[in-house]
């Protein structure tokens, strides 16, 4: 019986333990991953759950598609401005450029005139639950793209 379970600790051992230095280098990358992903989503849950304020404050004399211009435009330009002072500007292919530019158009056009103009008729309240479930959907629909 101790025979048995000796081996059995063996085998475990084995599994679990990384035998080499990739294998070490592999579970820090992983574990790094996680926890990146630990940090990145709260953060993406409270930036689309705050958007409603953001939505609430520019609802009103302007137009919801020029609101959504000016807003948009703004971080565009604040991103550009970014990704070149970083040196992380990449280029991309024709097909590439395409699907960012149907992407930007569902997820940062389309979906926030709907919002700003629903704005104008249901409570903030259901408007924040709303933006705060648009990261769900944009995690679970990239998995369908």
């Amino acid at each position: 019986m101790m025979g048995r379970n000796m081996h059995l600790m063996e085998i475990h051992l084995k599994h679990s333990l990384p035998t080499t230095n990739s294998d070490i280098a592999l579970k820090k990358y992983k574990r790094s991953l996680f926890v990146l992903n630990s940090l990145l989503y709260p953060c993406a849950l409270l930036v689309w759950g705050g958007s409603w304020l953001a939505i609430k404050w520019q609802a009103g004399v302007v137009p919801s598609p020029l609101s959504i211009l000016y807003r948009f435009g703004l971080a565009a330009a604040i991103m550009l401005l970014l990704v070149i002072v970083l040196g992380k500007l990449q280029q991309t292919s024709r097909r590439d450029q395409l699907f960012c530019l149907l992407q930007g158009a569902c997820l940062f056009s389309l979906n926030f005139i709907a919002f700003y103009q629903a704005s104008h008729y249901i409570a903030s309240g259901l408007v924040a639950v709303v933006m705060s479930t648009a990261t769900l959907f944009n995690a679970g629909h990239s998995q369908l793209i």
